[in-house]
């Protein structure tokens, strides 16, 4: 049951979202009434637009220094000494990372050649 008047259904959908359900609509249709003029302004893209219209400043919170209180002194890494030596060529395997094994196609030995670099007699 829907009274259009007091913007009620028996299903309570209207009531409780504020949106005419499916059964309302029926029921504007049928007596040709435009069912977004009973629709809360709430869903409406004016009510949001009209929310979102002012500005929103910040709150200041007092524990926290003002950026802009330190002046011309900006913040700088921390100096680091570049290492002695030669960098590195090869990664650094994580812990727990398992080393593939190099097999030989020719002689189907597990080793550190390959089929270019291989001295077995066959």
């Amino acid at each position: 049951m829907v009274n259009l008047v007091e913007r009620e259904c028996s299903c309570a959908w209207w009531q409780f979202r504020c949106f005419p359900c499916s059964h309302a609509v029926q029921v504007m249709q049928k007596a040709n009434r435009i069912p977004y003029r009973y629709i809360e302004d709430y869903w409406k893209t004016s009510f949001y637009r009209s929310a979102h219209d002012l500005p929103i400043f910040p709150v200041p919170d007092l524990d926290k220094p003002n950026p802009n209180s330190f002046g011309d002194s900006a913040l700088q890494p921390p100096k680091t000494r570049k290492p002695p030596g030669r960098p590195r060529t090869r990664r650094i395997k994580s812990f727990g990372e398992e080393s593939r094994s190099v097999k030989c196609t020719r002689c189907d030995q597990l080793g550190h050649h390959n089929r270019r670099s291989c001295n077995v007699a066959i």
